[in-house]
């Protein structure tokens, strides 16, 4: 092994107090570049590449750089969009790269037009790139809870960003169903939740690989994930609201299933607006010169449809199964019981804006 010339180093040329101030104004000029003690002395870059190597494995000056990091963006949210990135405009733009091409190749996917391996192999890339970037800027070092920390963004960010892109898909494709107007719907097709349980089950597994080649020790990818990273059934029905649209999350649709519902209005009910329940269990506006107040709702499961109009009386507790809805429907015994987990409300009494 080559040992340092400790002599070279001795004869460094000697650098006056009074030199040192002619150069204040050049010094600020790179005070964002981050330099270690082995920059500061005025060596061959071979001598300086083998003292750099012999400091790397040094655990002093290992932690010392650390915690000039910790000071500078504590590891909590460093690699979030509120640390490093936030000041640092290359990360930023590497950032929004990454959101980007994300949600173009999950595009991609859903259209057929790529595959999981596709996908998997373009997770590896972007976690190469940034560990890669962070490291040559000076934001990581070889730390296992670095490293980690870096990873579980990484790996969050990309399930937000498929449910995220598969949602969008979910909200594109219904508006064709739409009846009132362009917005106020919801739509769900248990395809695309299929689509980005494929592609969120694979990633589960690739980022165990990606950890062991970049040498994290003992690593588990999160679970205590948030609404919005863990499945499209948690990003589109636990996000907002106080009423779950959809009871149990957990559970999966049945296969070549669509659920539409889109609310009439958002106005205040009109004060003579009437409804009486029918013999047959259906509710009839006795008034009806004055505008339908409710909701539609269209099901669809393979060659199967059905539609039904729910109107609302303007309760908080007007909340409605969809399974009772339909009961009177010729329903596909492969949906029937599954319609008991979605229910209806108004979005007025959800966000308890103007009921009374």
């Amino acid at each position: 092994m080559k040992v340092c010339n400790i002599t070279a180093m001795k004869q460094a040329s000697y650098i006056s107090n009074k030199e040192n101030k002619k150069n204040e104004i050049k010094t600020e000029e790179v005070t964002k570049k981050q330099n270690s003690a082995v920059d500061m002395i005025q060596l061959s870059s071979t001598q300086k590449q083998e003292i750099q190597d012999m400091l790397v494995k040094d655990e002093k000056y290992q932690q010392i750089q650390f915690q000039e990091r910790e000071k500078k963006y504590p590891i909590i949210n460093r690699f979030s969009d509120v640390g490093v990135a936030h000041d640092d405009k290359e990360i930023h733009q590497m950032q929004k790269n990454f959101w980007k091409t994300t949600k173009e190749i999950t595009g991609d996917f859903l259209d057929g037009k790529a595959t999981v391996d596709d996908i998997m192999n373009y997770f590896c890339d972007i976690t190469d790139e940034a560990f890669e970037k962070y490291t040559e800027k000076g934001y990581m070092g070889d730390f296992n809870s670095e490293k980690t920390a870096l990873l579980n963004q990484l790996y969050r960010d990309f399930r937000f960003s498929v449910n995220s892109a598969v949602y969008h898909r979910n909200i594109d494709e219904g508006k064709q169903y739409c009846e009132f107007a362009d917005y106020g719907y919801h739509y769900y097709n248990a395809d695309y939740y299929y689509k980005a349980k494929e592609l969120t089950d694979a990633v589960e597994q690739e980022v165990m690989f990606v950890a062991e080649e970049k040498g994290i020790e003992n690593y588990t990818a999160p679970t205590d994930l948030q609404g919005y990273y863990k499945d499209l059934n948690t990003f589109m029905f636990t996000t907002h609201g106080f009423i779950n649209e959809m009871i149990d999350v957990t559970k999966e649709p049945p296969r070549d299933f669509k659920f539409f519902r889109q609310e009439s209005s958002y106005q205040p009910i009109p004060e003579n607006l009437y409804y009486e329940q029918g013999e047959d269990g259906k509710w009839y506006n006795k008034n009806p010169s004055n505008h339908f107040y409710g909701c539609v709702v269209k099901i669809w499961s393979g060659d199967w449809y059905g539609e039904e109009k729910i109107p609302f009386k303007g309760s908080l507790d007007d909340i409605k199964n969809v399974a009772d809805v339909f009961q009177n429907h010729n329903i596909p015994k492969s949906i029937k019981n599954y319609l008991s987990n979605l229910q209806i409300y108004s979005d007025a009494a959800n966000s308890l804006m103007y009921w009374k």
